[in-house]
């Protein structure tokens, strides 16, 4: 019968990876509805699983096998740090509620560090004067760019320059 619920519930979240293509792989907060049924589906294996010992050593795989899955995530790598400096120089020249877009690709991560709302974009984007003008239509007043982003050198842009330094630059939209 679980079997049968876990198969139900999983062709669902099957059909919505197929839609969502791959962004579902490169973010894993995407699977979080589906982790719970993972979990009760692990517990009713690991309960049938009447030799205490090995229940126990299952168990113990599966957590040394996450956390060292994980262990680069727990500290900042050195060629991420300056990500670090992001809020407080949107912090000088921005508000908490001006709404900002900036080069951050696929990964939010860039737009969370600013604690500011607004879009992430690609680098092909920020030269797209027909994107920036519908941020500017949905209220954006910034654009933050993150150099590191960027193989080859940053483009000119003809928007006002408010802030540059070897990690950022900020125009005013």
């Amino acid at each position: 019968m679980l079997i049968i619920l876990f198969f139900l519930i999983t062709l669902p979240f099957l059909l919505y990876m197929l839609k969502a293509g791959e962004k579902i792989s490169s973010h894993s907060y995407y699977a979080i509805p589906y982790i719970p049924l993972m979990a009760l589906i692990a517990s009713y294996l690991l309960d049938s699983v009447k030799i205490r010992w090995v229940a126990i050593i299952l168990i113990s795989i599966v957590l040394i096998e996450n956390i060292l899955n994980r262990y680069i995530d727990f500290r900042i790598k050195d060629t991420e740090l300056y990500k670090l400096e992001i809020e407080t120089i949107a912090d000088r020249f921005t508000k908490r509620n001006d709404i900002i877009a900036i080069n951050g690709g696929f990964s939010p991560q860039d737009i969370y560090f600013t604690h500011r709302k607004g879009w992430t974009l690609q680098n092909e984007e920020i030269i797209n004067t027909h994107i920036i003008s519908e941020l500017k239509a949905k209220n954006c007043k910034f654009l933050f760019i993150n150099k590191h982003r960027f193989i080859s050198k940053v483009p000119d842009l003809k928007y006002q320059k408010l802030f540059e330094n070897e990690d950022y630059c900020i125009y005013r939209l």
